[in-house]
């Protein structure tokens, strides 16, 4: 049996009444919850007997379906089993979180690590613990990406960088006008200054749509050389003994950004 809370909700292999999902959903987000807690985040109500009840109802029912062991109580605070939460696409993309800690990630398995990754935590779940849990899921797959796009700059698969780097700020635009400029940059590189100048414009829009801000000085010195006809490589986060440009004296993110300060521009003719 398998369990998808991401972009869906549905468990294979088995039928299981609404609330008893929902009742899983909000296990497998916060384990080790009290009764009072399930209750108040479920159905918005106070503990009460008739709250009681309805909560002892679809827990009955979550054992029913899944095991009597899929959901355990310790010392009056309930969560699901182990290997319950193994076998969720939420267990399963969480565990992926080591991939952040390692300068070396792979390719493959970074790849593979977004793959499980099927949209939002549990959309139609409108309480605070649900959308906590969006975000925190949300959060690993932006920060995912970005390791996936530094790692592919390095391996020079250009292509593959520009997706991961599109996506997370797809994903999350507020992460910061220093890497919407490495995309730009990016794309002049990969796609050339169309594709480049069309990606400043829908930064523009979403800088007056969402906080009223005009882009930095750099960002638009960046673009007007890249009207000029120069492809800029900016790297992405990039150690400089692993890039193409470095034996040209023409690398280095923090070269790059000090001669954006100074009008000048690390490119790539």
């Amino acid at each position: 049996m398998h369990i998808h809370f991401l972009g869906q909700s549905e468990l294979s292999g088995t039928q299981i009444p609404l609330q008893a999902k929902r009742l899983l959903g909000r296990l497998i987000a916060v384990p080790g919850s009290s009764r009072d807690q399930l209750i108040t985040d479920l159905w918005d109500e106070d503990p009460s007997p008739v709250t009681h009840n309805r909560l002892r109802v679809a827990l009955f029912r979550l054992r029913a379906a899944l095991g009597q062991g899929a959901v355990a109580e310790c010392e009056g605070r309930l969560s699901p089993a182990a290997e319950l939460l193994a076998d969720s696409d939420v267990g399963r993309f969480q565990a992926t979180a080591s991939l952040l800690g390692r300068p070396q990630a792979d390719l493959a398995e970074l790849q593979a690590a977004l793959e499980l990754y099927g949209g939002d935590f549990l959309p139609e779940e409108a309480g605070a613990w649900a959308e906590a849990k969006r975000s925190e899921l949300r959060s690993l797959y932006v920060q995912l990406q970005l390791v996936l796009a530094e790692r592919g700059c390095a391996e020079h698969s250009c292509r593959l960088a520009v997706r991961a780097l599109s996506e997370a700020l797809r994903t999350d635009p507020f992460l910061g006008e220093d890497l919407h400029q490495q995309l730009i940059a990016c794309l002049s590189v990969v796609d050339g200054k169309y594709a480049a100048v069309a990606q400043y414009r829908r930064f523009l829009d979403f800088l007056q749509r969402e906080l009223q801000e005009r882009p930095m000085p750099e960002t638009v010195a960046l673009v007007e050389q890249i009207k000029a006809g120069t492809a800029v490589c900016i790297p992405i986060r990039l150690r400089q003994e692993s890039c193409p440009y470095v034996a040209s004296g023409r690398c280095g993110l923090r070269a790059a950004w000090e001669g954006l300060s100074r009008g000048e521009l690390v490119t790539e003719q």
